[in-house]
Formats: structure tokens, sequence, C-alpha cells
């Protein structure tokens, strides 16, 4: 294959119940792996390409479809990660069905060999592991042939059956790769934060983390690179450093290297947040994390009893741990304390009393609470069933039960600690609602109509689509609007979005919920299962929703009897 090719990376975000301005789906593994590649002999006969990341973060399914096809890329690669693995597979399948078809590669988080939902035969090759150098040998051989390789280590194929190589033990040299920031490749002004590592690897095996599979020795980046992203950041006005790094503070160099931080970040300008081990730090670390600006660290204290860190593979010291936390905090960083629910060798009892040690010591100010997802390529999954846990096999992959907890019991635990803690760990869903446009310009979010003039469906809809039915009166103005959003829902099936029905007068309540479940697939996502881990209800749907619309000028032609019902099944909002 002599002709030049185009490589188009695609990462989708994490998908959200509210619209923002601001968007956090920064894909970083696209940007390391170009930066690697264009370095290589093989970067002459490619051209790369980020998807465009407005369309990609706010794009419903057919629009980024739309832009995929328009493009015409010779090789996609996606990044896999929890949240979005089932969108990415579906818009895997659909692009194979154009033809010429794309070959199609996938790396990340979710590609390891116990991940059932891989069985996916739109992908040519998952990339397990770091990802540089196969992805290299990949590109070569179809370079050189016009063919994917099925011998390039680190490599799973699924044609009906696995066909699964050995990993990829040869790991790049971190620091004789040009950061993409350096390079130019990250788009000016597009994101206000930066996000790099200053490590590969982890020394610590927790099971329930998949961090450090198939990754090689733990390397540093040198002082004097992680110092020229610091200038980077300073010169294009960067708000925020994010370092992506697991324990940021067993670097053996790190007390020098926050010095001359501090030097180019003397007034704080640019603040830094990372991950770390609290029980590492003592006063005079946290001074000098303060001066270098760091401004928000997580700790994952996950629980206080010694039985259940040996469970999961940790080591920590209490004492040392509450040293750290609070010398941190006396330098006014915010310290995110995690803390999980569901750890084998945990119950009820015990997480109520480790969550009782964190308020006691003051620790609970940036308290996460999260539930144990149980992980592919983890400890946990590999031994789930001598261990006892039984999962959700689909993403996020919660803990259903165990030996010490039941779903009674996982959905109280959260339920007690917001009570305890007096904070929700659950967006405030009547709060993220709202007919108030976010995005302007290329997108379009609200689809507005009436029974006499229903709007014709938008071809450049936003993911999060808000549809304003108005003056609704009977039943079978609820007829001619269905057919609209079961077509937008059957073209975006992996897409976010609300309905709003304004009701002039009453509509059986009966009519409005047919109208709910014929509206779209009530099938769960991604985002259902995330949140409904909080709820008590089996299969809550978050992805979907549809609330009442009422003006207070028609409040007589409702019924109290009519609205008192209606609202124990749809959010009812008056309006002037």
């Amino acid at each position: 294959m002599s002709a030049k090719i185009t490589i188009l990376f695609v990462q989708l975000p994490i998908p959200r119940l509210k619209i923002t301005v601001e968007d956090h789906n920064i894909p970083v593994a696209a940007l390391y792996l170009q930066a690697y590649l264009r370095e290589q002999e093989l970067a002459q006969r490619c051209e790369f390409r980020l998807l465009d990341p407005f369309l990609q973060n706010y794009g419903a399914d057919e629009v980024i479809l739309r832009e995929i096809r328009a493009i015409a890329p010779d090789v996609i690669c996606f990044s896999l990660f929890c949240w979005n693995v089932e969108r990415s597979l579906y818009m895997a399948e659909q692009v194979k069905l154009q033809s010429p078809a794309p070959l199609i590669f996938a790396g990340g988080p979710e590609v390891t060999p116990d991940n059932e939902l891989l069985r996916h035969s739109a992908i040519d090759a998952y990339v397990y592991g770091e990802g540089e150098l196969t992805l290299q040998r990949l590109l070569e051989s179809y370079l050189a042939t016009g063919r994917v390789a099925t011998d390039v280590l680190g490599t799973l194929r699924f044609d009906g059956a696995w066909h699964i190589q050995p990993p990829q033990t040869r790991a790049i040299d971190i620091n004789a790769v040009r950061s993409a920031y350096l390079q130019g490749l990250v788009p000016p002004g597009r994101w206000q934060e930066m996000y790099i590592e200053t490590m590969r690897g982890c020394p610590f095996a927790c099971r329930f983390c998949y961090y450090n599979k198939q990754c090689g020795d733990t390397r540093f980046l040198q002082q004097e690179a992680v110092l020229d992203l610091v200038r980077h950041a300073l010169a294009h006005d960067y708000s925020g450093l994010f370092l992506l790094d697991p324990s940021f503070n067993i670097r053996p160099d790190l007390e020098t290297l926050l010095r001359k931080i501090a030097a180019l970040n003397p007034e704080r300008k640019l603040k830094i947040a990372t991950e770390l081990r609290a029980d590492m730090v003592d006063e005079h670390l946290a001074q000098l994390l303060a001066d270098a600006g760091m401004y928000e660290v997580e700790l994952g204290l996950q629980s206080i009893h010694r039985d259940t860190m040996r469970q999961i593979g940790r080591t920590q010291s209490l004492k040392k741990f509450l040293r750290g936390a609070r010398a941190m905090l006396a330098q006014g960083i915010e310290t995110k304390v995690d803390l999980i629910v569901g750890l084998p060798g945990d119950d009820l009892d015990k997480f109520k009393a480790s969550a009782r040690w964190v308020k006691r010591e003051g620790l609970d100010g940036y308290l996460q609470v999260f539930c144990l997802s149980v992980l592919p390529g983890t400890h946990f999954r590999a031994h789930a069933s001598e261990l006892g846990l039984n999962y959700s096999p689909l993403p996020p992959y919660y803990l259903l039960s165990s030996p010490g907890w039941t779903p009674e019991t996982i959905q109280e635990a959260f339920a007690w600690a917001e009570d305890y803690f007096d904070m929700a760990f659950e967006p405030d869903i009547d709060d993220e609602c709202s007919l108030t446009p976010v995005l302007e310009g290329r997108l379009q979010e609200i689809v507005a109509g009436t029974p006499a003039q229903p709007p014709v469906y938008p071809r450049h809809a936003a993911s999060l689509t808000k549809w304003h039915f108005s003056e609704l009166e009977r039943e079978d103005d609820l007829l001619r609007l269905l057919p609209i959003l079961q077509q937008f829902t059957h073209n975006n099936p992996q897409s976010t979005y609300f309905v709003y029905l304004e009701l002039t007068r009453p509509i059986a309540i009966d009519a409005l919920i047919d109208f709910y479940a014929a509206a779209a697939s009530l099938r769960q996502r991604f985002i259902d299962r995330d949140l409904g881990v909080l709820t008590p209800d089996e299969t809550p749907i978050f992805h979907y929703r549809l609330d009442i619309l009422l003006r207070e000028k028609s409040r007589k032609n409702f019924p109290e009897q009519y609205l008192i019902a209606l609202q124990e099944h749809f959010y009812v909002e008056w309006f002037a």
C-alpha cells in the first residue's frame, strides 16, 4: 500500500444529564499515541486526526456517525472506557456498514482478555496494555500489506472465537517522546485544563484497580520534561494541570521537582490536582505541595479496617494517613477522601465505622463514596467466583451482592451516608433539567413544536436534545408527536435527552405513561446503571426523562386530584 492513509481517533464522552459549555472529555490517550506515532517512520504515510471535539462531545449518535463518514478515514481508533464502551461498539458496528468500511482498532482500560463485552466482530483488533508499540506494529503491517497482522503482541481479536496474543512486554521510553502539547497537537484554547502523566506504571497492586494491568515497570518523566509542560501551561493560560498519576508522591525526586514548580508558579496561578498516598505525606511535604500550586488531591482511604485492607491488597497506616491528610488540609489543599461500599471483608457496619472515622477526624469536606466496581482485568474480576462477588456484567460493573453485602445493604449504605454527611452522591436530576439553552450556533439543543405544527426532525440534533411540545390538550396530540420522537430514538439509541410536555388541559395519565414508554427504548444505558445503584427501583431510567410543564394561567383547568395523581408519575413544573 503506497497511498497516504487517514487515521481518526475517537473518544466518546461520559453521558451526562446536563450539558455545560465546559467539557472534560480530553482525548489524552489519542494525544499520547499521536505524539509517539508522529516520530516514527510510518508518519510519512499517515494523516492523524482527532474527531472534532465539539461534535464528539455534544453530538447525537447520528451526528457523530455522519461526521465520521464525511471524513472517510482508512482507520478508526476508539478509546474504550467503562462509560463509553457500549456506545463506541455501537458506533463501530454502524461504521462497518458503509462501503468501503474502515479498519477499526480499539484500546483503553476496557480492553482486557476477560471482558466479555468485547465479543464484537466490528473491531478488527483490540489493543491491550500500553498502546504505542502495539498500534505502531498494526499500522506498519497494514501499510505494508493492506491487511491487519494477526500475530502482533498485545492484541485481541474476536471472529466467533477469541484470538489472544501475549502481552507486549517491551515498554517505551516515555522520555523519548515529545509531549503532544509541545508538538502543538492540542487545539489551543479548547480546554482549560492540561492532562499529563508524569509516570507510567504503579508499584501497588490494589485488587479493585486495573491501572497497572499489562504495564511495564514504573517509569518517571524527567524533571525538565515535567517543567517544560508546566511552562507550557502557564504560557498558554491553562487554569489547571491535572496529573494523571496513580500515586504522584512516589517519585524519588519529588521534593526537588516541587521546589522547581513553585519557582515557576510563585503566585499559584496554575492550580494542580492529582492522586497521591496520604500516608507518605508529612507537614514538610504538604508545604511543598501547596507552594507548587497543588489545590486538590484524591486520597484512596476505601476502608479503615485492617482485614479489609488485606483482602483488597493495600497496606496503609491510619495514623500516617491522618497525619498526611491533616497536613494538606492545613495548607488549604482540598482532600477528596474516597470510601468504597461493597469491599470484600467489609459489611454495612464496617462501612459505617469507616464513615464515622472520616467525619470524626474532620476529613469529610470533600468526601466521595463509590460502589465497588468489579472491573475487567482486575484481581477481583479474576477471582469473583471464589470471593462470592456477584456483579453486573455491564458497565460500570457494580457489585450486586457478596458474602458481606446484599442489594438492600448496598442501597442502605448510600442512603445512610447521604443522611449522615448531609450530601448527595448523585446529581440533583431536577436541578439538571432545564429548558435554558446552553449550546449556541453549531448544534440545536431545544426542539419545540405543537400538535398543529410538529417540529421537523432536526438533522443537527445535540446529544442532549430537549424536546418541548406545547399546547397539548388531548391524547390525539400525543399521537401526532410520537413518531418524531420514535424516529429520533431509533436513530440515536445511545443518546441522552429530555421531553417536556406542556399541557393546557388534563390528558389521561395512562396515555401519558404509554407515551413515555412508546417514545423510546427503555433498555438501560451506562448512565442508568451508574446512577441506579442509589435507587431502590431495580430498573431506573435516567437517559430519557419526561417532565410535565403547566402554566399558572391554566391552573384552573386541572383538578387537584388530577395533579396529585400526575405528580405520582412525573415531575411537574409550574411556570408563568
